[in-house]
């Protein structure tokens, strides 16, 4: 037999020991975040104070509260200006031509694409949404407590009739029967049985702001027409927008602007209805603030503040009658195309920082990232936590963001917005600097013509390897085990952000042009 060793510690000595080791594993196994996205519909950036425009005032103290904890980022784009492209690319991490969810109507996405829940089940998480998917199929890796249905809206949200009539004010329903409040209540009820174990995932998923509605009970003419930022519309503006947002608009270029808030003759608004409708909105904006206050308020009474992160964001912006869009999407126009994004993490987010550039496609890369269950290569995006912890450059997009909705694409820089429609040839170049309002197009302007012309390959170039993508795609689907092909990472030679970092490094040299 051979000797026995014995070690011998001094009385006392173990209990440092047992706590260094303990300590080691902890070290070794980080503890994995919650994780709460809070998403709103169709909200715009100018309702969120935190970011200094022009808005109602006192419409944001939670979320401003949430940015003073957090990080907010300055200039956040949805991946698709409409409800169903966009909040499909949020589940599948990749842009609307590779999922082919166009626009609303379209909610199936194309098969074998990878998703974000089932990502996050593999990694140990419990996932579920309570409103709004607005694509289908719902993965069974996420459950939905509360669906949003036409059930469910009938009960909790008032159709804006009196509205439409030139009244306003506010619901008959009460606050605690109003949806929202009945998503926040359901997320609430679920995470005091939460599991202590294990992490978990919550999609809070608000169907307000959306247009038209009331607000409930006690939420109605909180502001006046004074209060709210003036209406950005001038008399000829619809005919100006592109072919192709006429047509997903409702409209054409031989007919007159039918929509019954605007007046055929000359495109004025009728005054007293959009004004109406422009209380209500940012009433509802205001009711909804509130919402995303109790669902952060719960988790922290919950004593799970530092180990979560919350993102808060919308599916995208609303026109509100700027440039004589009722209010409507459907547009590249930044009140359309650009969204508030926000986010907290304590100890790893900073108290009151700020990024630039985010797309939605982003929130999905951030969301894997932070659960330690990886990127694939075939999603696009990046995470936006990555620069603040220290590990790499994460998102590069100092310079610009790509989106695409129907038959149109779109990229902005930091100056510059490019928007073009290819099977009419038809295309739009704004200088956001010097204007704003995206009025003057520069798309035939001499001038401009390098720039133009280096972002337009560029996009040409991104929207090229998306169709590459989506074909490789539609290719695992239609293949025996395409599915799970498709989760392997790199399959195929994916690679979802090649054409990014080609559109990155045009736009950055775009804008150097002006230094």
């Amino acid at each position: 037999m051979g000797a026995t060793l014995r070690v011998c510690f001094p009385r006392g000595a173990m209990l440092p020991l047992v706590a260094a080791l303990a300590l080691a594993a902890a070290t070794a196994q980080p503890e994995k975040p919650h994780i709460l996205l809070i998403t709103t519909d169709q909200q715009r950036v100018d309702s969120v104070g935190a970011y200094g425009l022009p808005g109602p005032p006192n419409v944001s103290p939670r979320l401003d509260a949430l940015r003073a904890e957090g990080v907010l980022w300055t200039r956040a784009y949805a991946a698709a200006p409409s409800c169903s492209p966009c909040r499909t690319s949020l589940l599948t991490g990749v842009h609307v031509p590779v999922h082919g969810v166009i626009e609303n109507g379209w909610v199936r996405y194309r098969p074998g694409l990878l998703v974000y829940p089932d990502l996050l089940k593999k990694a140990g998480y419990d996932c579920s949404v309570y409103g709004k998917t607005h694509f289908k199929p719902e993965p069974p890796s996420l459950d939905v407590v509360v669906p949003v249905n036409a059930k469910t809206k009938a009960k909790g949200h008032c159709n804006a009739l009196d509205m439409r009539r030139g009244g306003g004010g506010e619901c008959r329903i009460e606050e605690k029967d109003f949806l929202e409040t009945v998503l926040v209540d359901a997320f609430v009820k679920k995470l005091k049985t939460a599991r202590r174990d294990g992490p978990w995932f919550a999609h809070v998923s608000l169907l307000a702001p959306h247009p038209v509605s009331l607000p409930p009970k006690g939420w109605g003419n909180k502001y006046t027409v004074a209060d709210l930022p003036a209406v950005d519309h001038r008399p000829g503006d619809f005919a100006r927008l592109p072919e192709e947002t006429k047509l997903l608009l409702h409209n054409t270029s031989t007919r007159t602007y039918k929509h019954p808030y605007v007046k055929a003759t000359d495109g004025s608004l009728i005054r007293r209805v959009v004004d109406a409708e422009r209380v209500a909105y940012y009433s509802l904006c205001a009711y909804v603030d509130a919402q995303v206050g109790r669902a952060v308020a719960a988790v922290d009474a919950a004593g799970l503040r530092d180990r979560t992160l919350v993102l808060f964001t919308s599916d995208h912006g609303s026109q509100l009658f700027d440039h004589g869009v009722q209010n409507s999407k459907h547009t590249f126009l930044e009140a359309s195309w650009r969204v508030p994004l926000l986010a907290r993490w304590p100890g790893v987010l900073p108290a009151g920082g700020e990024a630039t550039f985010a797309s939605t496609v982003d929130v999905t890369a951030t969301i894997l990232a932070a659960a330690g269950a990886g990127v694939p290569r075939s999603m696009a995006g990046y995470d936006l936590v990555a620069p603040f912890r220290g590990a790499g450059a994460g998102r590069t997009r100092a310079a610009a963001v790509a989106g695409a909705l129907y038959r149109g694409f779109a990229v902005v820089t930091a100056r510059y917005k490019l928007v073009y429609f290819p099977e009419r040839d038809e295309g739009r170049f704004y200088d956001l600097e010097h204007d704003p309002t995206e009025r003057n197009d520069l798309w035939r302007d001499a001038a401009h013509a390098a720039r133009r012309a280096a972002l337009h390959v560029a996009l040409l170039r991104w929207r090229v390897r998306q169709d590459d993508l989506g074909y490789e795609a539609s290719i695992l689907a239609d293949t025996p085990g395409g599915a799970s092909k498709a989760a392997v990472d790199g399959v195929r030679g994916l690679d979802a952000n090649r054409g990014e970092r080609d559109l990155q490094t045009a736009a950055a040299a775009v804008d150097a042009m002006d230094a």
